[in-house]
């Protein structure tokens, strides 16, 4: 999954890898090293705090899978965590 995004003056382009986590969600990972380092550069560069990435990410998710999520404040794997908004999922399948 290709991600852009403009932290500060400046913007990025990161592939992610997509994993399943056990809590009804998914992560993020960096695809690679390379793709790790860009991330890295792009946070120090801008000084960003993890919630602002965080919330690049989610909206970029949010928009091709067309349904709310939430940040897992809970995942302690690699990367950035994500759950389904379960609530919504039911409200869409009435």
């Amino acid at each position: 999954m290709n991600i852009k995004f403009k932290l500060g003056s400046n913007r990025f382009e990161v592939s992610f890898k997509v994993i399943p986590t056990n809590s009804n969600g998914l992560a993020l990972m960096a695809k690679d090293s390379k793709n790790l380092d860009i991330l890295q550069n792009a946070i120090s560069d801008a000084n960003a705090p993890a919630h602002l990435i965080n919330s690049v990410l989610q909206k970029s998710i949010e928009q091709k899978l067309k349904l709310p999520i939430e940040v897992d404040n809970d995942y302690n794997g690699a990367g950035y965590g994500f759950k389904f908004d379960m609530y919504s999922v039911v409200q869409m399948l009435k």
